[in-house]
């Protein structure tokens, strides 16, 4: 995605998790490896939520999605398309492509 967390906080924006939500689909092991593809599943000027993919040996393990939001340094609400469009931007292109991040 080319924005890391700390990018952001620099820009003084904030993206805390509303909600979280999983499905253990089988369980694992501590010696296996899993791995995790993230997609984009909404975006909004205000919101983004996240959709994870646990895979291990090929099977599905775990699905999930995460909410965030975005805030500036006061706490305060943040719509992203116009304070931060090149973020936007970037956002809507991997979500309209469908890509995973």
């Amino acid at each position: 995605l080319g924005w890391s967390f700390i990018k952001l906080e620099e820009e003084g924006m904030a993206s805390p998790v509303m909600s979280v939500e999983g499905v253990f689909k089988k369980s694992t092991t501590f010696p296996q490896t899993i791995e995790v593809e993230v997609g984009i599943e909404k975006l909004s000027a205000a919101k983004l939520t996240f959709s994870y993919e646990f895979t291990c040996e090929g099977e599905v393990v775990f699905l999930g999605k995460s909410t965030h939001c975005f805030l500036d340094t006061r706490g305060m609400p943040v719509l992203i398309e116009k304070k931060y469009p090149e973020f936007y931007a970037d956002l809507k292109a991997i979500y309209e492509k469908g890509q995973k991040v």
